[in-house]
């Protein structure tokens, strides 16, 4: 009994990194013409865009020749064989494998199914064999059947029949695998073949969202390129939705920054780029792979931090030093964020017990309160001790060639700059030349600086995204370093004294660097302007970065919900399933108090059902009823 399994080709087999089919032929537009002639290349890719169909009116399913047949390429002096040549060669180029399908492929073939690879497509069965061979798909007894030489389609399911009668196979004793719902699912089914829709090629949702929104960008090309480029390299991998939610978001919300940061570096004149620990140590690992077109900057990782570089900002110990560091602490308890100053709470007067409490909230007044005590009190031993501390952070910026630097920048994720402004002022103070500074800036609380040497990537964009802090820091920045929070000296060298790493989720740091950086690494290929590169970072990095926070998707969920925030030492998990109490209060008044993200935890309790559950919560906690309820509650514990 013959028994065959089938393979569509593109999509199923093999991908092209550019994604979508047609931007073949805007890869090919750049080597037919030169960028300032953008009508022959709008002509030609729209020409060439609607010369199938022209072509399949004259001879139906026709091939690669025959389409050129219908296009006048000599109104671009051009050759129509050469041209024909140059699509054979972009999509050799830019077809790659999709190595998931192997394993498949190889079952059945052990199982001993004869093997059939088809498709709806113009190219040669020899063309497409050599690509199959070259990925080890397909054998030499192997068969390929394409439409333009069958004069058959997969799509009204006469290729099917086709195949059916020059084989002699039976449909019940057929497998077919392919990604399209219509042609290799709904119609090889009826004909009574076990058909699979093969769907993990597909784009993510995010990926689609960038494609449908790419029209509202003058960069729609770059944009499109980027879909399917984020596309190749997540289908490179394993099947892991921490891979997935990399490329998905890390890379779009990270790459365009760290170009930025580089092309500005370059217009500054800017030679040595410091990136600072820990959120910069993912943004030095995507800055490596752009160092072949920016030679002229040298890359560096420095491990500095706020706990390491505060203790160091007093020199007279006068009441506006320690404002200005209390006040980066405002909403903590006093105890944790009397560690920014350098000191513990047992380190204070005993008179303290008086004054304040260890666990009361810092507000603008007891800020003041404290900082008027501390500069009245304990003013020489902050001084003396903040002394030694600087020396050594002065040290260690001397071992990594730091201070002496002319033209020199550094790189975070970007809070408030107040890295930056500590660490200028001492500059200053020590007669050493101060530095540059690039924030990503992940909130309406940066600091809009006017001075030229301080460049904000997002600056425009001042709205405030909830749950940002603790998905940037503790998911997409994660680091396997701790952060540092002082200096020691050796007999030859300086060694920053690092606190545990964070609990992260497991081997998440190097998920989000090495999808990252693959990205990065083909990212130039796509990218040659500045303003491409910030509509990418909009289109694809802002925008899913929205989305995500408003309402996560429960395998989006799920990872968030893993993470361990912290805040001032205090540890807390920003996302949890809901509990019966919590679901309730949901219903009830339309929020719960805990846990913290409450559309995370309706993703992680309800799963596919939770957009149409907050619908409800929406209705629910708006009627009368649930208002009448909320008043007798609040009258019976009132």
């Amino acid at each position: 009994m013959k028994r065959i399994a089938s393979f569509d080709i593109f999509d199923t087999c093999v991908i092209r990194k550019c994604g979508i089919p047609e931007k073949i032929w805007d890869i090919m537009s750049d080597s037919l013409f030169t960028k300032e002639d953008e009508q022959s290349r709008i002509t030609f890719k729209t020409q060439r865009k609607y010369a199938e169909s022209k072509a399949n009116q004259i001879t139906p399913y026709p091939n690669l020749n025959q389409i050129y047949d219908a296009i006048d390429v000599s109104q671009w002096n051009l050759r129509k064989k050469d041209v024909i040549q140059l699509e054979q060669t972009t999509e050799e180029n830019q077809i790659i494998l999709n190595a998931h399908i192997l394993p498949i492929i190889e079952k059945y073939r052990k199982e001993g199914y004869e093997i059939y690879f088809i498709s709806d497509m113009y190219l040669s069965t020899i063309f497409l064999k050599g690509i199959l061979k070259k990925f080890k798909l397909c054998n030499d007894n192997d068969s390929i059947y394409v439409s333009c030489e069958c004069k058959a389609s997969k799509k009204d399911g006469a290729l099917y029949n086709y195949i059916r009668n020059e084989k002699k196979v039976k449909f019940k004793n057929w497998v077919h695998f392919g990604d399209d719902r219509i042609s290799d699912f709904q119609v090889p089914q009826k004909k009574g073949i076990q058909a699979h829709w093969y769907t993990y090629t597909d784009f993510t949702e995010h990926e689609k969202n960038w494609l449908r929104n790419a029209s509202f960008y003058n960069h729609k090309n770059e944009i499109e390129l980027y879909a399917g480029l984020t596309r190749a390299v997540r289908l490179a991998q394993p099947k892991d939705s921490k891979i997935t939610l990399a490329s998905d978001l890390v890379a779009p919300l990270y790459i365009p920054y760290v170009y930025f940061t580089l092309v500005e570096s370059q217009r500054k004149k800017i030679d040595i780029v410091y990136f600072l620990a820990r959120d910069g140590h993912i943004f030095f690992q995507i800055a490596k792979q752009f160092q072949s077109i920016f030679p002229e900057i040298s890359l560096h990782y420095l491990k500095i931090s706020r706990r390491a570089i505060y203790p160091c900002y007093f020199y007279d110990g006068s009441y506006e030093e320690f404002l200005w560091i209390l006040t980066r602490a405002i909403g903590s308890e006093i105890g944790p964020a009397l560690m920014h100053i350098g000191i513990n709470w047992e380190q204070l007067p005993d008179s303290k017990h008086t004054h304040f409490s260890k666990e009361k909230k810092l507000d603008s007044e007891s800020i003041a309160e404290l900082a008027d005590y501390l500069s009245k009190n304990f003013r020489k031993e902050i001084v003396e001790q903040s002394k030694c501390a600087r020396d050594n952070l002065l040290a260690y910026l001397d071992q990594e060639n730091f201070l002496q630097a002319p033209h020199k920048a550094i790189v975070d994720l970007g809070w408030e700059g107040s890295v930056r402004t500590c660490l200028n002022k001492i500059l200053e103070k020590e007669n050493f030349p101060q530095t540059n500074a690039f924030y990503w800036g992940y909130s309406n609380r940066v600091l809009q600086s006017k001075n030229s040497d301080v460049s904000f990537f997002r600056c425009e964009d001042s709205l405030y995204l909830p749950h940002a802090v603790e998905v940037l820091e503790h998911y997409i920045s994660a680091n396997s370093a701790g952060s540092t929070k002082a200096y020691k000296r050796t007999y030859n060298s300086v060694i920053p004294i690092e606190t545990k790493p964070r609990d992260y989720i497991k081997g998440i740091q190097f998920i989000n660097e090495d999808i990252s950086s693959r990205i990065a690494k083909e990212y130039l290929s796509i990218i040659k302007t500045k303003d491409a590169n910030k509509e990418i970072f909009f289109c694809c990095g802002y925008r899913t970065l929205n989305e995500i926070l408003k309402f996560p998707s429960f395998e989006e969920a799920s990872i968030f919900s893993q993470i361990k925030a912290d805040d001032f030492e205090k540890t807390y998990i920003i996302a949890q399933k809901l509990y019966f109490k919590d679901i309730i209060a949901l219903f009830i008044w339309g929020n719960t108090f805990y846990p913290k993200w409450k559309e995370a935890a309706i993703s992680l309790t309800f799963k596919r059902n939770a957009k149409l559950v907050m619908k409800c919560v929406e209705i629910t906690s708006s009627s009368i009823l649930m208002k009448t309820v909320r008043y007798i509650l609040n009258k019976i514990y009132r």
